[in-house]
């Protein structure tokens, strides 16, 4: 485990010692992280960690991103995913941001063959259940040789 805090956010990192390269756009996989990471960083208690896990199961890699936000109804999970959405307690608002960080997201791990899933709630505790956003990338034998 690897813990690092940014901004005065504690970060932890739960890796695997030899994680195997996926098939995926590097400057893609950033963006997908940077979004993701994002969001937990905006919806969770200042005080709260934000937890990456990356995990291995046969020919694909997982990386889960998980908060302790105010987690996101089931009713609302299908919508986080579209353009312009921004939710607060579970309701539709008008906040900062465009809404477009979690639909970039989908896109690109779409357009990658990957899939990117939402839990939540996660933790037990109900004023913190947090959510966990999963996103899981096919593992590759070919590494490209950059000249």
């Amino acid at each position: 485990d690897v813990v690092f805090s940014s901004n005065s956010r504690q970060v932890t990192v739960d890796m695997l010692p030899d994680v195997p390269p996926v098939w995926a756009d590097e400057i893609f996989l950033e963006r997908i992280l940077v979004n993701l990471l994002t969001n937990a960083e905006k919806y969770s208690p200042a005080n709260l960690p934000v937890e990456i896990k990356v995990t291995q199961q046969n020919e694909i890699v997982g990386i889960t991103v998980t908060d302790y936000g105010p987690g996101i109804p089931a009713e609302m999970q299908d919508i986080v995913f579209d353009r312009f959405q921004r939710l607060e307690n579970g309701k539709l608002v008008n906040a900062n941001g465009l809404g477009l960080g979690l639909y970039l997201a989908k896109m690109l791990t779409t357009a990658q063959n990957g899939l990117l899933t939402i839990e939540s709630p996660v933790h037990s505790n109900p004023d913190t259940p947090g959510t966990s956003f999963n996103l899981i990338l096919p593992v590759t034998e070919e590494v490209p040789e950059y000249a």
